[in-house]
């Protein structure tokens, strides 16, 4: 049982949905209830449908746009410490959220400038308890779209704006000829009629063509891989 010690542990979290994956094996999916219910609470009962002995596991948490938004967020030119670039990019954040900037942390993209991931630190600290009960030592935490914005298709030469479709969310980011980025992100599950609607208006507005926008799913249920989609949870990865 030792050898399990090594394998790497990825968990994607949304707020309807969790995954927990070890190794080769098939993830274990749990639905979450729409209640009170502690988050770290839900995650024991996910590990404990795991059955298996995971102690010491290195973590990877992939966190769902409904948990940790795309915002667009503007810093200027002259400012380059990432200290100070933080700080403007957590007000730009949390004024976007209508909350204070002592109730949720962001991160910049390293990926896409102009970009910044935001969660709870509610939720980072409920992730944390868990962890820490189920004895895994958190490597990284980072949305699903920043992920799909790394991948091979996403970095091919004309790709402008990426749409990703999740459960419970839908995140659209887009650049311009002067490499300036905007984001949005909706969460809830959303009218198939109504997110095509959305997004060709998101295109328009951004004077996309189709082919400079690139669509990538994600779903719970597993499917063929493609080779140029990221490889965590390659089979849930999906052409809409």
């Amino acid at each position: 049982m030792w050898l399990a010690w090594s394998e790497p542990v990825d968990l994607y979290l949304g707020r309807s949905v969790a995954m927990l994956k070890v190794g080769s094996a098939a993830p274990v999916m749990m639905e979450i209830p729409v209640t009170t219910s502690p988050l770290d609470a839900t995650l024991s009962s996910l590990t404990a449908l795991a059955g298996r002995d995971i102690a010491k596991g290195k973590l990877r948490v992939f966190l769902s746009g409904a948990l940790c938004p795309a915002l667009g967020v503007s810093t200027p030119k002259e400012i380059t410490q990432w200290k100070e670039r933080h700080q403007i990019a957590l007000a730009s954040v949390a004024q976007t959220l209508s909350t204070d900037t002592n109730q949720v942390e962001c991160g910049i993209d390293a990926f896409l400038p102009g970009v910044a991931a935001a969660i709870s630190l509610a939720t980072l600290e409920q992730l944390r308890l868990w962890a820490i009960k189920s004895h895994y030592s958190i490597v990284s935490i980072q949305p699903l779209w920043a992920l799909a914005t790394q991948c091979q298709a996403a970095r091919q030469p004309g790709i402008k704006s990426l749409v990703l479709l999740e459960p419970d969310a839908v995140t659209l980011l887009a650049s311009d000829e002067l490499n300036r980025f905007t984001a949005s992100t909706l969460p809830g599950q959303i009218d198939p009629s109504l997110l095509g609607t959305h997004t060709r208006r998101w295109q328009v507005s951004h004077g996309l063509t189709e082919d400079q926008v690139m669509k990538i799913g994600f779903d719970i249920k597993p499917g063929n891989v493609v080779p140029a989609y990221p490889k965590p949870w390659s089979s849930h990865w999906y052409k809409p």
